[in-house]
Protein backbone atom coordinates (compact mmCIF):
# COMPACT_ATOMS: atom_id res chain seq x y z
CA UNK A 1 0.00 0.00 0.00
CA UNK A 2 1.37 3.32 -0.76
CA UNK A 3 0.61 6.39 2.07
CA UNK A 4 0.40 9.28 0.95
CA UNK A 5 1.93 12.62 3.49
CA UNK A 6 1.16 15.97 2.68
CA UNK A 7 3.19 18.73 4.68
CA UNK A 8 5.84 16.12 5.08
CA UNK A 9 8.75 18.90 5.23
CA UNK A 10 6.82 20.48 8.72
CA UNK A 11 7.33 19.47 12.25
CA UNK A 12 4.29 17.13 12.30
CA UNK A 13 4.67 15.83 8.93
CA UNK A 14 7.96 14.98 9.28
CA UNK A 15 7.61 13.34 12.09
CA UNK A 16 4.74 11.36 11.22
CA UNK A 17 6.90 10.21 8.10
CA UNK A 18 9.74 8.90 10.37
CA UNK A 19 7.04 7.17 12.17
CA UNK A 20 5.79 5.18 9.54
CA UNK A 21 8.67 4.31 7.75
CA UNK A 22 10.10 3.02 10.74
CA UNK A 23 6.48 0.56 11.36
CA UNK A 24 5.17 0.49 8.76
CA UNK A 25 5.76 -2.05 5.68
CA UNK A 26 4.16 0.47 3.20
CA UNK A 27 5.45 2.86 0.52
CA UNK A 28 5.49 6.27 2.60
CA UNK A 29 5.21 9.05 -0.05
CA UNK A 30 5.79 12.40 1.62
CA UNK A 31 4.85 15.82 -0.59
CA UNK A 32 5.34 19.51 0.45
CA UNK A 33 5.53 22.60 -1.84
CA UNK A 34 8.10 24.53 -0.10
CA UNK A 35 9.30 28.02 -1.95
CA UNK A 36 13.16 27.36 -2.72
CA UNK A 37 13.85 30.51 -0.84
CA UNK A 38 12.05 31.28 2.74
CA UNK A 39 12.62 34.84 2.09
CA UNK A 40 10.13 34.64 -1.37
CA UNK A 41 7.71 33.49 0.63
CA UNK A 42 8.05 35.87 3.35
CA UNK A 43 7.97 38.54 0.56
CA UNK A 44 5.16 37.07 -1.64
CA UNK A 45 3.15 36.62 1.71
CA UNK A 46 3.50 40.60 2.69
CA UNK A 47 2.64 41.71 -0.53
CA UNK A 48 -0.32 39.89 -0.65
CA UNK A 49 -1.39 41.33 3.10
CA UNK A 50 -0.72 44.46 1.78
CA UNK A 51 -3.15 43.75 -1.30
CA UNK A 52 -5.92 43.05 1.20
CA UNK A 53 -5.21 45.94 3.27
CA UNK A 54 -4.29 42.97 6.33
CA UNK A 55 -0.97 45.19 6.30
CA UNK A 56 -0.44 48.47 5.77
CA UNK A 57 0.97 49.89 2.47
CA UNK A 58 4.36 51.30 3.34
CA UNK A 59 5.05 47.65 5.16
CA UNK A 60 8.55 46.76 4.58
CA UNK A 61 8.89 42.99 5.31
CA UNK A 62 12.96 43.71 5.53
CA UNK A 63 12.63 45.66 8.39
CA UNK A 64 10.75 43.16 10.89
CA UNK A 65 12.68 40.46 9.43
CA UNK A 66 15.34 38.81 12.09
CA UNK A 67 17.20 36.08 11.34
CA UNK A 68 18.10 34.17 13.44
CA UNK A 69 20.26 30.31 14.01
CA UNK A 70 18.39 27.03 13.52
CA UNK A 71 15.83 26.35 16.12
CA UNK A 72 15.52 23.12 17.87
CA UNK A 73 12.44 22.02 15.39
CA UNK A 74 13.32 22.96 12.54
CA UNK A 75 14.20 20.82 9.87
CA UNK A 76 17.63 21.13 8.56
CA UNK A 77 16.87 20.23 4.89
CA UNK A 78 14.19 18.81 2.78
CA UNK A 79 13.82 16.44 -0.24
CA UNK A 80 10.48 17.85 -1.15
CA UNK A 81 9.82 16.42 -4.92
CA UNK A 82 7.17 15.27 -6.10
CA UNK A 83 8.38 12.75 -9.00
CA UNK A 84 6.78 9.52 -7.42
CA UNK A 85 3.58 11.29 -6.92
CA UNK A 86 3.16 12.58 -10.18
CA UNK A 87 4.04 9.18 -11.36
CA UNK A 88 1.67 7.04 -8.99
CA UNK A 89 -0.65 9.51 -8.57
CA UNK A 90 -0.85 11.10 -11.68
CA UNK A 91 -0.36 14.66 -9.49
CA UNK A 92 1.05 18.32 -10.73
CA UNK A 93 1.17 20.71 -9.13
CA UNK A 94 -0.73 23.73 -10.83
CA UNK A 95 -0.31 26.54 -8.17
CA UNK A 96 1.72 29.30 -8.04
CA UNK A 97 3.32 30.66 -4.27
CA UNK A 98 1.79 34.04 -5.29
CA UNK A 99 -1.43 32.03 -6.01
CA UNK A 100 -1.35 30.25 -3.39
CA UNK A 101 -0.51 33.31 -0.47
CA UNK A 102 -3.31 35.15 -2.56
CA UNK A 103 -6.03 32.61 -1.77
CA UNK A 104 -5.05 32.47 1.81
CA UNK A 105 -5.05 35.86 1.98
CA UNK A 106 -8.56 36.30 0.84
CA UNK A 107 -9.76 33.47 3.03
CA UNK A 108 -8.04 35.57 5.32
CA UNK A 109 -9.86 38.39 5.25
CA UNK A 110 -13.52 36.39 4.79
CA UNK A 111 -13.23 34.11 7.92
CA UNK A 112 -11.43 36.85 10.12
CA UNK A 113 -12.36 40.40 8.55
CA UNK A 114 -9.86 42.82 8.39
Amino acid sequence: MKILITGAAGFIGLFLCKRLLETANDEIIGLDNQPENLLDFATVLSEELIRVNILPKDFDIKKHMKLVAMQKSDVPVTYAEINDLERDFGYKSSTSLREGLRCFSEWYIEYYGR
